[in-house]
């Protein structure tokens, strides 16, 4: 059952300030395109490969601007790539942990190890299929036009759960706010996003009325509590939760 949020007009009228700030800003016009504009083609296992390895790189360590993460992976061609992992298997934890090491970033031998389970993973025919298919349903979501519609924003949760599920899928370092990363990264999603305490820091001005508690980000129920405070409030703001994502993460940049 979905608590009802009930938020105050001012609450909407700050968010829609906010991206009327920021909606000719580069890095909020590629997002807006990126989710919510046409996707023709189902994404590649490349595709779908190159934002889950970055989402692994940003538990726990910058990753804004300028930093190693983000020069990392705006790398061409990229560095850890699965045509990477083909060439590196079977030694793919120690290939990458040395990568990742010298481009220092940390957790570098955490990581490495992370990437040789998840690539394994995607080689499994059962698990392997379960991750194709959830791809390929939110690619199918991304057919509706781009109107709200409270329907598929319950599918997204869905596919969301069953990746997190470790009994159906597995994946290593992906918890609620890496699997949103990935996947908004991805451009497959545009009502689930990622939370951490650097936008909850936004959205205690956004939406002060509302409990909110990094510490809590790991307990699933807790995050769906908050992604469904954030729906109510982009609905009646009449913007959609991937691009107030783009606009508090470049805020979060300043």
């Amino acid at each position: 059952m979905r608590i009802r949020f009930v938020l105050d007009a001012s609450d909407v009228e700050r968010l829609r300030e906010e991206h009327q700030a920021a909606k000719n800003d580069a890095f909020v016009r590629d997002r807006t395109e990126k989710c919510l504009g046409p996707m023709p083609h189902l994404p590649s296992m490349e595709e779908v490969w190159r934002p889950l390895a970055c989402a692994l790189t940003t538990s726990q360590q910058r990753s804004g601007l300028g930093t190693r993460v983000s020069r990392l992976w705006d790398e061409e061609p990229c560095p850890i790539s699965l045509e990477k992992m083909k060439e590196w298997h079977p030694e793919i934890a120690a290939r990458s942990a040395e990568l990742l090491k010298n481009w220092g970033l940390r957790f570098h031998t955490k990581i490495g190890g992370q990437l040789d389970h998840n690539y394994r993973l995607i080689l499994d025919s059962a698990r392997g299929k379960v991750l194709r298919d959830s791809i390929h349903r939110l690619w199918e979501l991304r057919q509706y036009p781009p109107s709200w519609d409270d329907a598929a924003a319950r599918e997204e949760r869905a596919v969301c759960v069953r990746l997190l599920d470790r009994r159906e899928l597995g994946l290593s370092g992906i918890g609620p706010k890496q699997c949103r990363n990935w996947l908004i990264s991805a451009g497959l999603v545009r009502y689930e996003i990622p939370l951490d305490s650097r936008v909850l820091k936004q959205l205690r001005v956004l939406m002060p009325g509302v409990p909110l508690d990094g510490t809590l980000l790991q307990s699933h129920d807790y995050y769906h509590f908050l992604e469904d405070a954030v729906h109510v409030l982009c609905k009646d703001a009449g913007l959609f939760p991937c691009v107030v994502d783009a606009i508090l993460w470049r805020k979060g940049q300043g």
